[in-house]
C-alpha cells in the first residue's frame, strides 16, 4: 500500500505513545484517521494536536477489551466513513509482579482481554470490510517480549506470544487476498506503559520506569510510527522496531540457549538495584 490519502486508518489505543504517533503521521499523509481509546482526554489531545498541524482525526471512546463495544465502534465508522483499509491493534497495557503465584487470576483476564482478545475482536469485525477493499492491511502490535519470556512478565509475555500467533496464522491464511497482516515487536519505546500498568509493587513499578526511560527506551514513538507506516508500505509480515528488538531477535534464534542464563543474571542484578536503592 503506497498511497495512504483518503485511506480510512483505524488505530487503537491512540489517545498516547505511539499509536498517537501514527494518528498525526497518518493524517499528515491525507488519511482519514480513526481513533479510538478508553481514555477520553487522550483522545481530545490528539484532536487538538492535528488540528494545530492543520489536519483532522476523528476519535471514538471505545473499551477494546469489550467485545460489543468493539462492534458497535466498527457500525458507526461504517455508517460515517465506509469500510476500513487498515486496522492497527495498538492498544494494550502491562501487568509486571515478582511471583508469578502471587498474580490473581482476574488480572490474567483483564490482560487478556486487553492484549489480545482485542486484537481477535477487531480483526474479526473488520475483516469483511478489509476484504471488501482492492488492498489492505492489519497490523497488531505484539512486542519482543512476544519473542521471548521474560521473568516477572508472565501474564505481558503470553498475552503478547499469543498475538504473535494469532497474526502470524492471520497472515498466512489471507495471503490469497488484498488484506497483508503485518506483526509487529517493538522493544523499548518512550512511552507511559509502565506508568499506566497494574502492578503487585508500585515503588518497584516506579523505579523500573525511570530505568526504562532513561537506560532501555532507545526508540521515540516518532520513530517507531515512522517503521510501522514504511512496513505497511512495503506489505512487510514482520516488523522489529528498533536496534535492541533487532539484536534481541538474533539472540533468541541463534542462542535461544544461552537466553537463559542471562535473563537470570539480568533478573538478579536487577533486584540487588532495587534493595540498593
Amino acid at each position: 500500500m503506497k498511497i495512504f490519502r483518503n485511506k480510512i486508518i483505524v488505530i487503537t489505543g491512540a489517545g498516547s505513545g505511539i499509536g498517537r504517533e501514527l494518528a498525526l503521521q497518518f493524517a499528515q499523509k491525507g488519511a482519514k484517521v480513526i481513533a479510538s481509546d478508553i481514555n477520553e482526554s487522550g483522545l481530545e489531545e490528539i484532536s487538538k494536536l492535528a488540528q494545530q498541524q492543520g489536519n483532522s482525526v476523528h476519535t471514538f471512546v471505545c473499551d477494546v477489551s469489550d467485545e460489543a463495544a468493539v462492534i458497535n465502534f466498527r457500525k458507526r465508522i461504517n455508517e460515517k466513513f465506509g469500510p476500513a483499509d487498515v486496522l492497527i491493534n495498538n492498544a494494550g497495557t502491562l501487568l509486571q509482579a515478582n511471583d508469578f503465584r502471587a498474580i490473581s487470576q482476574e488480572d490474567w483476564e483483564w490482560i487478556f482481554r486487553v492484549n489480545f482478545w482485542s486484537v481477535v475482536y477487531h480483526c474479526r469485525a473488520f475483516l469483511p470490510d478489509l476484504l471488501s477493499r482492492p488492498e489492505a492491511n492489519i497490523s497488531n502490535i505484539s512486542s519482543v517480549y512476544g519473542l521471548m519470556g521474560m521473568p516477572e512478565y508472565a501474564p505481558y509475555c503470553s498475552s503478547k506470544f499469543a498475538v504473535r500467533g494469532f497474526s502470524e496464522s492471520l497472515h498466512v491464511e489471507l495471503l490469497d487476498s488484498p488484506v497483508c497482516v503485518t506483526t509487529v515487536h517493538p522493544a523499548g519505546v518512550r512511552t507511559n506503559i509502565i506508568h499506566n500498568s497494574r502492578t503487585y509493587d508500585e515503588k518497584a513499578t516506579a523505579k523500573e520506569a525511570a530505568i526504562f526511560a532513561t537506560k532501555l527506551a532507545k526508540t521515540t514513538a516518532k520513530e517507531a510510527a515512522e517503521t510501522i507506516i514504511r512496513g505497511i508500505q512495503k506489505n512487510k509480515s514482520r516488523l522489529l522496531i528498533g536496534k535492541d528488538a533487532r539484536i534481541l531477535d538474533r539472540f533468541v534464534r541463534y542462542m535461544p540457549e544461552w537466553r537463559i542464563p542471562l535473563f537470570r543474571k539480568f533478573t538478579s542484578l536487577y533486584k540487588r538495584r532495587k534493595k540498593i536503592r
